[in-house]
């Protein structure tokens, strides 16, 4: 083996070790680069988390108002000739406040927290379009038919009570973590 057979092949061994290193060296940034985009998404998760929580709550709660008054109320909402749904703008407002953008804000989140409360959102919205489309034909239909779907509205929405707080609870928990000392400004509430 003369000289520059010699040079040649350490040309060659350094040139497959270098682009085997450079090839290490691209997966470790990229693995770096994919950790830091999935942390900052997750604060940001938390902080569109902690700018929606007063309206999560007042979610919950109206669904909360819907379910108690379906399950305790029934005799009187059943004997009425006209069926007003007992729910404020401001609550329906709110249900339509957490759109697609809000959850897909939300989905780095952890224990599925944006599907459950797209989910439980989703639900609120259909029973509020039943109670609404029911009253159309309220005076019309008999009391046994009226008080079986005063009971369906109210199972429904304690149902979905249970997947809302769940929901919740990661908001609140991710809230704490990425907002802790949030100002109203900073989230564009004030």
């Amino acid at each position: 083996m003369g000289r520059m057979e010699i040079f040649k092949f350490v040309l060659d061994t350094l040139a497959v070790v270098g682009t085997w290193g450079a090839v290490l060296v691209a997966l470790k940034l990229s693995r770096a680069s994919a950790k830091k985009a999935a942390e900052d998404a997750e604060a940001r998760a938390g902080l569109v988390a902690a700018r929606n929580l007063g309206r999560l709550r007042s979610i919950y709660f109206g669904a909360k108002q819907i379910s108690t008054v379906m399950e305790h109320g029934r005799g009187s909402f059943a004997r009425a000739n006209q069926f007003e749904i007992p729910l404020p703008v401001s609550w329906r407002n709110d249900l339509r406040g957490i759109d697609v953008d809000v959850l897909a804000q939300l989905l780095p989140l952890p224990n599925y927290c944006a599907s459950r409360l797209g989910r439980a959102v989703g639900e609120l919205v259909n029973i509020v379009g039943d109670m609404e489309a029911t009253g159309a034909v309220w005076h019309t239909s008999n009391q046994d038919l009226r008080d079986a779907w005063l009971k369906t509205w109210g199972h429904r929405a304690s149902e979905t009570i249970v997947i809302l707080r769940i929901a919740i609870d990661e908001c609140e928990k991710a809230a704490r973590v990425h907002a802790p000392n949030f100002t109203a400004e900073e989230l564009g509430l004030g």
